[in-house]
Protein backbone atom coordinates (compact mmCIF):
# COMPACT_ATOMS: atom_id res chain seq x y z
CA UNK A 1 0.00 0.00 0.00
CA UNK A 2 1.26 3.36 -0.42
CA UNK A 3 1.79 6.46 1.98
CA UNK A 4 -1.15 8.75 1.95
CA UNK A 5 1.53 11.35 0.84
CA UNK A 6 1.85 9.30 -2.13
CA UNK A 7 -1.83 8.64 -2.92
CA UNK A 8 -2.69 12.41 -2.27
CA UNK A 9 -0.18 13.02 -5.27
CA UNK A 10 -1.86 10.31 -7.89
CA UNK A 11 -4.69 11.98 -7.04
CA UNK A 12 -2.86 15.61 -8.26
CA UNK A 13 -2.02 14.38 -11.14
CA UNK A 14 -4.93 12.60 -12.55
CA UNK A 15 -6.52 15.95 -12.15
CA UNK A 16 -4.02 17.77 -13.32
CA UNK A 17 -4.14 15.43 -16.83
CA UNK A 18 -7.94 15.17 -16.36
CA UNK A 19 -10.76 16.56 -18.38
CA UNK A 20 -10.30 20.32 -19.20
CA UNK A 21 -6.58 20.49 -19.65
CA UNK A 22 -5.44 22.54 -22.28
CA UNK A 23 -4.36 20.79 -25.63
CA UNK A 24 -1.08 19.63 -26.64
CA UNK A 25 -0.19 19.68 -22.74
CA UNK A 26 1.98 16.42 -21.18
CA UNK A 27 1.42 15.98 -17.56
CA UNK A 28 4.15 13.57 -15.09
CA UNK A 29 5.75 13.28 -11.99
CA UNK A 30 9.45 13.38 -13.64
CA UNK A 31 11.19 16.51 -12.76
CA UNK A 32 14.80 15.69 -14.05
CA UNK A 33 12.80 14.61 -17.70
CA UNK A 34 14.51 17.07 -20.19
CA UNK A 35 12.15 19.68 -21.95
CA UNK A 36 14.31 19.77 -24.90
CA UNK A 37 13.42 17.99 -28.14
CA UNK A 38 9.70 17.06 -26.31
CA UNK A 39 6.66 16.41 -28.73
CA UNK A 40 4.58 18.28 -26.74
CA UNK A 41 3.93 22.23 -26.75
CA UNK A 42 3.43 22.51 -22.95
CA UNK A 43 4.13 20.38 -19.79
CA UNK A 44 2.63 20.04 -16.01
CA UNK A 45 5.02 18.35 -13.93
CA UNK A 46 3.96 17.35 -10.24
CA UNK A 47 7.21 17.53 -7.75
CA UNK A 48 7.19 17.20 -3.68
CA UNK A 49 9.84 19.66 -2.54
CA UNK A 50 9.11 19.02 1.36
CA UNK A 51 7.16 17.60 3.95
CA UNK A 52 6.66 19.07 7.46
CA UNK A 53 5.74 17.03 10.78
CA UNK A 54 3.65 17.89 13.66
CA UNK A 55 2.61 16.08 16.11
CA UNK A 56 -0.85 16.43 17.50
CA UNK A 57 -2.14 16.50 20.86
CA UNK A 58 -4.50 13.47 20.77
CA UNK A 59 -4.65 9.74 19.91
CA UNK A 60 -6.49 8.49 16.99
CA UNK A 61 -8.27 5.06 16.36
CA UNK A 62 -5.11 3.48 16.60
CA UNK A 63 -4.49 4.88 20.00
CA UNK A 64 -1.27 5.65 18.94
CA UNK A 65 -0.37 9.81 18.57
CA UNK A 66 -1.18 11.41 15.09
CA UNK A 67 0.99 13.57 13.20
CA UNK A 68 -0.09 16.77 11.18
CA UNK A 69 1.85 16.59 7.82
CA UNK A 70 2.52 19.85 5.39
CA UNK A 71 3.52 18.65 2.13
CA UNK A 72 4.43 21.28 -0.18
CA UNK A 73 4.38 20.39 -3.85
CA UNK A 74 5.48 22.60 -6.92
CA UNK A 75 3.70 22.25 -10.13
CA UNK A 76 6.18 23.33 -12.70
CA UNK A 77 4.63 24.35 -15.57
CA UNK A 78 6.67 25.22 -19.12
CA UNK A 79 4.87 26.55 -21.96
CA UNK A 80 6.25 27.31 -25.75
CA UNK A 81 5.79 31.27 -26.66
CA UNK A 82 5.85 35.03 -26.80
CA UNK A 83 5.64 37.05 -24.42
CA UNK A 84 6.45 34.10 -21.96
CA UNK A 85 4.31 35.30 -19.36
CA UNK A 86 1.15 35.16 -21.42
CA UNK A 87 2.05 31.67 -23.08
CA UNK A 88 2.32 29.77 -19.52
CA UNK A 89 -0.43 31.76 -17.95
CA UNK A 90 -3.67 29.41 -19.35
CA UNK A 91 -1.35 26.51 -17.68
CA UNK A 92 -1.05 28.53 -14.56
CA UNK A 93 -5.02 29.06 -14.34
CA UNK A 94 -5.56 25.42 -15.07
CA UNK A 95 -3.43 24.19 -12.08
CA UNK A 96 -5.05 26.81 -9.79
CA UNK A 97 -8.53 25.53 -10.71
CA UNK A 98 -7.92 21.72 -10.85
CA UNK A 99 -5.97 21.58 -7.40
CA UNK A 100 -8.43 23.63 -5.58
CA UNK A 101 -11.36 21.82 -6.97
CA UNK A 102 -11.01 19.38 -4.45
CA UNK A 103 -9.20 20.66 -1.66
CA UNK A 104 -9.56 17.61 -0.04
CA UNK A 105 -8.53 15.17 -2.60
CA UNK A 106 -11.36 12.68 -2.16
CA UNK A 107 -11.00 12.89 2.17
CA UNK A 108 -7.32 12.20 2.18
CA UNK A 109 -6.18 15.54 2.96
CA UNK A 110 -8.05 18.38 5.32
CA UNK A 111 -6.72 21.48 3.13
CA UNK A 112 -4.95 22.96 0.32
CA UNK A 113 -3.48 25.95 -0.48
CA UNK A 114 -1.78 27.94 -2.56
CA UNK A 115 1.21 29.28 -1.45
CA UNK A 116 2.80 31.77 -4.36
CA UNK A 117 4.36 31.08 -8.10
CA UNK A 118 7.40 31.88 -9.59
CA UNK A 119 8.05 32.82 -13.41
CA UNK A 120 11.28 32.37 -15.71
CA UNK A 121 12.11 32.29 -19.10
CA UNK A 122 14.52 30.45 -21.32
CA UNK A 123 15.70 30.30 -25.15
CA UNK A 124 16.88 27.27 -26.66
CA UNK A 125 15.86 25.95 -29.83
CA UNK A 126 12.50 28.69 -29.34
CA UNK A 127 11.28 30.64 -26.25
CA UNK A 128 9.70 29.21 -23.39
CA UNK A 129 8.06 30.10 -19.99
CA UNK A 130 8.32 28.80 -17.29
CA UNK A 131 6.44 28.64 -13.78
CA UNK A 132 6.64 26.83 -10.23
CA UNK A 133 2.80 27.16 -8.62
CA UNK A 134 4.18 25.89 -5.15
CA UNK A 135 1.05 24.73 -3.17
CA UNK A 136 0.52 23.32 0.77
CA UNK A 137 -1.56 19.97 1.69
CA UNK A 138 -2.36 18.99 5.14
CA UNK A 139 -3.01 16.02 5.76
CA UNK A 140 -3.00 13.51 9.04
CA UNK A 141 -1.71 10.17 9.49
CA UNK A 142 -0.87 8.01 12.51
CA UNK A 143 2.41 9.10 14.21
CA UNK A 144 3.67 5.77 13.47
CA UNK A 145 2.24 4.93 10.29
CA UNK A 146 2.34 7.34 6.64
CA UNK A 147 -0.22 4.74 5.49
CA UNK A 148 -2.94 4.78 7.90
CA UNK A 149 -5.07 7.75 7.61
CA UNK A 150 -5.92 9.47 10.78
Amino acid sequence: MASIGEQILDAIEAALDGAGKPSGCTVHSDPTQAYEGSSSLSEIVVDPVREQVRADDFAGSSGQFNVQRTMTVQVLLRAQGTPPRKAVDPLRVWVIQAMMNDPTWGGKATDTREVSTEWAASRAEAVYADAAVTFEIVYNTAGDDPETQE
